[in-house]
């Protein structure tokens, strides 16, 4: 097997937790997957051959069942996903900041219109004479669990964006960012 089979073997496990996330955080399937606790990121697998269904069409209309889905699931055992015992279909989602974009931290100033732009960027703090900035002196504040969501579903149609939009990955990130966020303000119906 080629070296860079495994990559994408550990991408596509990842990519399972990232898809599990999103549907929780998807109101409309609270039929299929919800949190129990949000706060300890607990969660319930309500109806598994749904969850299975669904993960199957996402990886590209493959014929999937629960069973299948757990086995991928238990390749995050220790790491990324705890099973609670003694309660069928429970999980708890740990060491999350190693799958998530990292990108969900830096978007939880402003969620509603996050405005990356070159104004910005010439605002920032210079460094002082001691050679750090002040910056990068105080630590990232924490998150709560909806503002990560939101970012989380804003990162999603973010990277979707630029899938039908392709062009757009030769501009600057920053670029992209602003004609993302004036498109979804232009044009909603889109997202």
């Amino acid at each position: 097997m080629p070296a860079f089979k495994s990559k994408d073997l550990n991408r596509n496990r990842t990519f399972l937790l990232e898809f599990l996330w999103n549907l929780l955080n998807n109101p409309t399937h609270h039929d299929i997957i919800v949190w129990e606790n949000k706060k300890e990121l607990v969660f319930r697998i309500m109806n598994k051959d749904a969850v299975a269904v669904l993960w199957g069409q996402k990886k590209g209309g493959k014929a999937m069942n629960y069973e299948k889905l757990s086995r991928a699931l238990r390749h995050f055992y220790g790491t990324h996903v705890k099973k609670i015992s003694g309660k069928y279909f429970h999980y708890q989602f740990i060491n999350m900041e190693a799958i998530l974009p990292s990108t969900v931290v830096l978007h939880t100033e402003d969620k509603q219109n996050i405005k990356l732009s070159k104004e910005s960027q010439d605002s920032l703090p210079t460094a002082s004479s001691s050679g750090t900035s002040s910056a990068r002196s105080t630590p990232p504040q924490p998150i709560d669990m909806d503002t990560a969501s939101i970012s989380i579903q804003e990162l999603v149609q973010f990277n979707a964006f630029l899938l039908k939009f392709q062009y757009l990955r030769i501009l600057p990130f920053e670029n992209q960012a602003q004609i993302f966020f004036n498109s979804k303000k232009a044009f909603p119906q889109l997202f």
